[in-house]
C-alpha cells in the first residue's frame, strides 16, 4: 500500500526524487516479515534458496558481514559444512568464497541437471491417464 500518490507538477525535482525515496522506504516497511527457507545442499534446492536470498538479503545495503551471518543461518547440512569455515575470516572475502563455494557445490548446471534426470527416470512410471502425476 502506498501512502503518497503522484507527486504535484509544482514541486522541484529534488524534492520529488526525495519522496520518492520515502514512498520506497514506506512500501517496504509495510512488507511482511520475509522467512527464508534452510538450504540441506539439495541441488534441487539450489536456486529457489539463493533467489529468494538475493531478493531478501543479497542486494540489500547490508554489510558483508551480516550477509554472510545470515547465509550462515540459513545453510543446513553438506551446505552448513561447506560454508561454516568461511565464518573466521574477513567478512568481504570470505562472504564471496561462501557464495562460490555454494554454487560450485550446489549449483552447478550440469549437475543439477543430472538430478533432475535421476529424479525423473528413478520416479514411478506415470499412467497416460494421470493428468497431476505429469504436471507434478
Amino acid at each position: 500500500m502506498s501512502f503518497y500518490t503522484s507527486a504535484p507538477a509544482s514541486i522541484s525535482k529534488p524534492v520529488q526524487s526525495e519522496l520518492a525515496v520515502q514512498r520506497q522506504l514506506l512500501d517496504i516497511i509495510s512488507l511482511p516479515k520475509t522467512c527464508l527457507m534452510t538450504f540441506d545442499g539439495n541441488t534441487m534446492d539450489y536456486w529457489v534458496l539463493m533467489n529468494a536470498y538475493d531478493s531478501a538479503v543479497g542486494r540489500s545495503s547490508a554489510s558483508d558481514g551480516v550477509k554472510l551471518n545470515r547465509l550462515l543461518q540459513y545453510c543446513t547440512g553438506k551446505a552448513a559444512q561447506v560454508v561454516k569455515p568461511c565464518g573466521k575470516m574477513n567478512a568481504t572475502e570470505e562472504y564471496a568464497r561462501a557464495r562460490a563455494l555454494l554454487k560450485e557445490r550446489f549449483g552447478n548446471n550440469y549437475m543439477i541437471s543430472e538430478a533432475e534426470v535421476k529424479r525423473l527416470t528413478d520416479g514411478q512410471p506415470i499412467k497416460s491417464n494421470d493428468g497431476q502425476a505429469l504436471r507434478g
